[in-house]
């Protein structure tokens, strides 16, 4: 569709010279034509490359002079104790590098933090109440789990500046890593001029206590699943292979109908998977069916399980110690053997003889004690 592509200058064109050689390259296949103005350097020309690579390289390096510079600048406003990034905290207002409270919505931080500081509160319940208190996101909607979650997590709501936060990693496509906390810039505003302190540090605390322990229960309870939701995990898509969700609703009749509906189709629209929706009513009776069909097998399953538990008791970690304890006691049982041929073939005289032959019987007593130990350890287990 086009002949020719007019550009200012090549740092507008691309942001590396790769991408300036490998767009060109592409275009110039396709019969389209490049031209940078101020540069006057024209793709068709055949020394329109290498004037091209030079020029893209003066760009790059003044593209990363640039960012270093922002670089350098955020360290020093850091430094300086000024608030970076946008105005689009709840409760603040930011002028000038410092953070104002909004009293028009400093209210709802504060209800935020006290409510979840009981406990007593989860997040879906909380939703719930600001909505209809008629509290909303920018996009109107319902606040979300993760906005409230990291208004808690904020240490900016107990009067602490935090900064150097996020580094960029690639010069080029603005790529962001989130720093760990032990390299964030982080101390009290004692004067509350910069970053004044919307709830106290106590239910700060509290509240943040309250959401690491819950974020540890669902660590914890990850692979695990509820009784009413057994199913959970087990039900694959056969069209895309995803897993199947429960969705819980209510009929006409006011009774509560359980359905299971792939989670791939529920993501990416109706369109993109031809599965259908699967009643629980339907799958529990099929369940039932293969529970009962496999009872006429139940001696060979039986047969199969103790073996599986005789194959665990067999590797337990006493055997190699039982093991080490039997060679033991066979060794001290022939020295004793071997004790008496020599009294009997006059090599070793009888004081010595019952001395030695003693020791060898406390021994193997002792060795008796400790396989008796262990084989009951190992009974039990």
């Amino acid at each position: 569709m086009f002949d020719l592509i007019v550009t200012k200058e090549v740092s507008r064109f691309a942001r590396n010279t790769l991408d300036s050689i490998c767009f060109t390259r592409e275009l110039l296949s396709s019969g389209v034509a490049v031209y940078f103005q101020n540069d006057n350097i024209n793709t068709l020309d055949e020394d329109s490359e290498l004037r091209l690579t030079i020029m893209s390289s003066m760009a790059q390096d003044e593209s990363r002079k640039i960012s270093n510079r922002v670089r350098f600048g955020h360290q020093q406003a850091i430094k300086k104790g000024t608030v970076l990034g946008t105005n689009n905290m709840y409760g603040y207002i930011k002028k000038d590098g410092k953070l104002m409270i909004d009293e028009t919505q400093a209210d709802f931080v504060r209800e935020l933090f006290e409510m979840y500081a009981t406990g007593k509160f989860s997040m879906k319940q909380m939703e719930k109440h600001f909505y209809q208190k008629g509290i909303r996101n920018s996009k109107g909607k319902m606040l979300s789990h993760s906005t409230m979650s990291n208004i808690i997590r904020n240490p900016k709501y107990k009067g602490y500046y935090a900064g150097n936060k996020v580094r960029i990693t690639d010069l080029f496509t603005k790529k962001q890593k989130f720093l760990p906390e032990e390299e964030w810039v982080m101390y009290k505003d004692e004067t509350g001029e910069t970053v004044p302190a919307i709830v106290s540090e106590e239910l700060w605390d509290k509240a943040n206590e309250v959401l690491y322990m819950r974020s540890q229960d669902v660590i914890t309870a990850q692979h695990k699943t509820v009784h009413q939701n057994l199913l959970t995990g087990k039900l694959l898509c056969a069209h895309c292979g995803m897993p199947y969700y429960r969705k819980d609703a209510v009929s006409k009749g006011g009774e509560k109908i359980s359905k299971w509906v792939c989670s791939g189709k529920i993501k990416n629209g109706a369109s993109s998977c031809p599965s259908r929706a699967i009643y629980e009513s339907e799958i529990k009776p099929i369940i039932e069916d293969i529970f009962k069909s496999g009872q006429q097998h139940i001696e060979k399953l039986s047969a199969c399980v103790l073996k599986l538990v005789s194959e665990v008791l067999d590797t337990n970690e006493n055997k190699d110690e039982l093991n080490r304890l039997n060679q033991e006691l066979i060794t001290r049982q022939k020295m004793k053997a071997k004790l008496l041929q020599y009294n009997a073939d006059g090599r070793m005289d009888d004081s010595e003889f019952i001395r030695m032959t003693a020791d060898c019987d406390n021994e193997i007593k002792d060795i008796e004690k400790k396989i008796n130990a262990l084989n009951k350890t190992s009974k039990n287990e």
